[in-house]
């Protein structure tokens, strides 16, 4: 009887207790401050719930283009023929892997980016022959969507072709 008693009892909570799952939601800077006022109250006024707090956290994660999941985009450039540049592994535009692709290649390459508030800092490095091949940030200052990266001979410093089958590692933040 105990046991019948207890799984109605049970029943019961499940059904009044109601989960929310709670993930961000991107949304802008004027969103994001009245949000912060109205479910983060000063110490005069109000409770901080801690899910008002966990989702105003997810919300601000979201909102960051740092946190920015969705990877970039090979838009032109670096190798175009036989195998094409691919994206091959990534973390959103915080890290990411750019394969460049089999042959006839140039000395600079364009990605498409998540939209910035105001544009992209990069800081790129070739990890196949990095003794010959320093690639960098070239080419899009104020640019929200688009990065443009060249590749330059380590010790002359003038700009040359992408070197086939090479792996350069990419990370991006977004202001």
């Amino acid at each position: 009887m105990r046991i019948k008693l207890f799984v109605i009892f049970v029943a019961f909570i499940i059904g009044v207790i109601h989960v929310h799952a709670q993930t961000g939601t991107p949304k802008s800077a004027t969103v994001l401050n009245a949000e912060v006022n109205s479910q983060l109250p000063d110490q005069n006024v109000g409770q901080i719930t801690p899910y008002n707090l966990r989702q105003t956290t997810l919300d601000m994660i979201a909102s960051s283009v740092l946190g920015q999941s969705t990877a970039p985009t090979i838009a032109s450039g670096f190798c175009s023929t036989a195998s094409n540049t691919s994206i091959s592994a990534s973390n959103g535009t915080a890290a990411f892997d750019i394969l460049i692709g089999g042959a006839t290649c140039g000395s600079t390459g364009t990605l498409t980016m998540p939209a910035a508030a105001t544009g992209w800092a990069c800081q790129a490095a070739d990890v196949t022959t990095p003794a010959t091949h320093d690639v960098v940030q070239t080419g899009t200052q104020g640019s929200t969507t688009a990065v443009v990266l060249t590749d330059y001979a380590r010790v002359a410093g003038t700009a040359q072709n992408f070197n086939p089958a090479d792996h350069i590692h990419v990370m991006c933040t977004g202001y």
